[in-house]
């Protein structure tokens, strides 16, 4: 997709341009083609919602020790980010992961978005329920809007080495580890930042992992992923949050 397209396609997706009726919404399905979810884009009225900035906060503020920078979390900054960074950034995307019901249990963004590929970040399950394969079949679901919506050729993403539950769940999916960075500690200012391959801190134990996937290796299992999603993006009208 040119440059120019991408942009307006993720500027329409938040609200920015267009219709305020826009609001993306993805089927979330599982191979069968059963609708287990949704994800939901977060646009410039989420972004001023609530709910959704005390959930935010409350997910990252349980998963914040495996975040590269670790901070108090709180609503005002969790709007603050939304509001300054989410929504005016053309090279990034916040979805909330939606069960069956409609309830938001947890979210999935995307950044450094180019017109060849991605980075997936900030992937967290916040709340227990929906279809046992949610978080995976939403994972799937992303990936293949990615790679048959956008025709991006490869995503990438970056986990701490002992945070095993995420890196199972990208390894079933398909992601594998092509580089490992050491990483060092530094605090300051009430934040602690993880820097990679940096002559500043104190040394950690564990490493930062960057993990890979191509469109090509991720039809060959879920070619029935990247055809739905490049069929079936739909729009969202009203709230889904409950």
């Amino acid at each position: 997709m040119p440059g120019e397209l991408l942009t307006a396609l993720v500027r329409q997706r938040k609200g920015l341009i267009g219709t305020d009726s826009y609001c993306g919404r993805i089927p979330i399905r599982t191979r069968e083609g059963a609708e287990i979810g949704t994800l939901v884009t977060v646009d410039v009225t989420l972004a001023h919602d609530p709910e959704v900035i005390r959930k935010l906060t409350r997910w990252r503020s349980h998963y914040m020790k495996f975040f590269r920078t670790q901070f108090m979390a709180t609503e005002e900054r969790t709007s603050w980010w939304l509001k300054n960074v989410v929504i005016p950034c053309d090279d990034r995307i916040l979805f909330l992961v939606l069960d069956g019901t409609g309830r938001a249990i947890g979210n999935v963004g995307v950044c450094n978005l180019t017109e060849e590929t991605a980075e997936l970040d900030n992937f967290i399950r916040g709340e227990a329920g929906g279809h046992p394969n949610l978080i995976m079949l939403a994972e799937v679901t992303l990936l293949g809007w990615l790679f048959g919506m956008l025709g991006l050729q490869s995503v990438y993403l970056y986990v701490f080495s002992n945070n095993w539950l995420p890196i199972n769940l990208h390894l079933s999916v398909g992601f594998t580890e092509t580089h490992r960075l050491r990483l060092s500690r530094l605090e300051r200012d009430g934040t602690v930042e993880y820097l990679s391959d940096s002559d500043s801190g104190e040394p950690v134990s564990f490493k930062y992992l960057r993990m890979e996937l191509s469109k090509n290796k991720f039809d060959a299992n879920y070619a029935w992923a990247t055809a739905a999603c490049d069929s079936k993006v739909s729009s969202l009208g009203g709230r889904m949050l409950q």
